[in-house]
């Protein structure tokens, strides 16, 4: 099964979106017995569905832009992963007849940049090089980890030269 995790809104019901998205494009490329949707403020809360699957083998993946906060404590203490010292966890474990696997946020992938300059070609048609590229990302003082990955992909943009500014905010 893969299980991709979302944080979740309970206020903005459209914050889901995204992640329903994904994973009807994943499912219907029929590579896992089952792909469902998972979040830590909204139904269906990601702690309850990973104890409901049915599949032998759980992969968990965080949609989030980077390692921090949220991806390196919250969900991981809310699954119940085993700690592998004071700042870390075991990304893989065993539970009674299932493995669950805890992967990395999708945005700490290298290919995230060739998505990255593509959605930025659809928002805009014109030349890119008189145009400057932001960056959003959320970040948190609770995890200097937060903004990492967004910094990393501006700067792997940046030296593209494909803008005439990249600058992650």
């Amino acid at each position: 099964a893969l299980v991709l995790v979302g944080h979740g809104s309970t206020v903005n019901a459209d914050s889901s979106a995204q992640i329903y998205q994904h994973a009807q494009a994943l499912r219907a490329r029929k590579m896992f017995g089952s792909v469902r949707e998972g979040f830590w403020k909204q139904e269906p809360r990601v702690t309850e569905l990973v104890e409901s699957l049915a599949e032998p083998r759980v992969f968990i993946v965080p949609v989030f832009i980077s390692e921090g906060y949220f991806t390196e404590r919250v969900i991981p203490r809310a699954l119940g992963l085993r700690a592998k010292g004071q700042a870390s966890f075991e990304r893989v474990q065993r539970r009674g007849s299932k493995t669950i696997f805890y992967c990395a946020p999708v945005g700490t992938h290298p290919r995230l940049v060739e998505a990255l300059l593509a959605r930025a070609r659809e928002a805009a048609s014109q030349n890119e090089r008189e145009m400057a590229l932001f960056l959003a990302g959320h970040g948190t003082p609770k995890n200097e980890n937060s903004r990492q990955a967004i910094e990393q992909h501006a700067a792997a943009i940046r030296a593209l030269k494909v803008y005439a500014e990249v600058q992650a905010v």
